[in-house]
């Protein structure tokens, strides 16, 4: 029983110590404390070993006194459509943007506690992502694919559904940091996850799920609502004077006169 006893004290003796430098180093982390003290263990050491990791791959990458940038980070971030998002190319998460929130409902620090991309996806795309970044599927660096990712519970309450992103992105050769001018150049996936639908709030708060127009006779486009932005790539004001006949595939030009004609009373 006395042995019992002692190797019991023991594992927690050990528990508590591997806890505690576990706490040493969530503090270093460059994050709230309010951020810090709600991650668990388990999670603390996901976090950790992504910022570890993201030290030890873009090392030296970019000149340490920033002279060279003139745009704040945060007005980078508030001018994308999209969050910012960074992996190895087994999947692993180098970065992600802080404004990520705006996006999935989740803080930075929440998702970096799944430790790679495919923690943030739901289950049933993992196997498509994994294919699209496999880079013996294609000799092209670049990639592009829809999928579809986890978001928070408040989200999913708000718009009854997770988020479809279309990532964008490619590969970047980033040279290791090491001492051996043999060492292979890591590559990096660095990509732009945009929605792939407007979850831009209307005026009353709702959100709009289509865009309005006005047109002349011609069909050229005289009004049209912010949110066409999102649907077709342009702009209001890049959309005005055009016409509705050139954003229509060739094969259906005649069905489209047609129905314009029918519409607008013209035999």
């Amino acid at each position: 029983m006395v042995s019992h006893r002692s190797t019991k004290g023991a594992s927690k003796a050990r528990r508590d110590h591997i806890n505690h430098e576990i706490r040493k180093m969530r503090a270093l982390l460059p994050t709230t404390h309010e951020d810090q003290e709600r991650l668990s263990y388990l999670h603390s050491m996901s976090a950790i070993c992504t910022y570890i990791r993201k030290s030890v791959l873009l090392r030296g990458v970019l000149p340490g006194d920033g002279s060279h940038c003139s745009l704040p980070y945060e007005a980078f971030l508030q001018a994308l459509h999209g969050f910012i998002l960074v992996t190895t190319s087994q999947g692993k998460l180098v970065y992600v943007s802080e404004n990520v929130a705006e996006y999935l409902g989740l803080s930075m620090i929440d998702v970096l506690q799944g430790d790679t991309f495919y923690d943030m996806l739901e289950p049933s795309d993992v196997d498509d992502v994994k294919s699209n970044l496999d880079m013996e599927n294609s000799l092209s660096a670049e990639r592009s694919f829809t999928c579809c990712m986890q978001t928070s519970k408040a989200f999913k309450l708000h718009h009854s559904s997770y988020c479809s992103m279309l990532v964008r992105g490619s590969f970047q050769s980033v040279p290791l940091p090491r001492p051996s001018s043999s060492a292979a150049p890591e590559s990096l996936f660095v990509a732009l996850c945009t929605p792939t639908v407007n979850r831009l709030s209307s005026s009353d708060s709702s959100f709009c799920h289509s865009f309005t127009s006005v047109h002349r006779l011609d069909m050229s486009f005289t009004q049209l609502s912010d949110s066409v932005l999102y649907y077709l790539g342009y702009s209001a004001d890049e959309m005005t004077g055009r016409s509705w006949y050139s954003l229509v595939h060739p094969e259906d030009l005649f069905a489209e006169c047609r129905f314009s004609q029918k519409y607008n009373g013209h035999r």
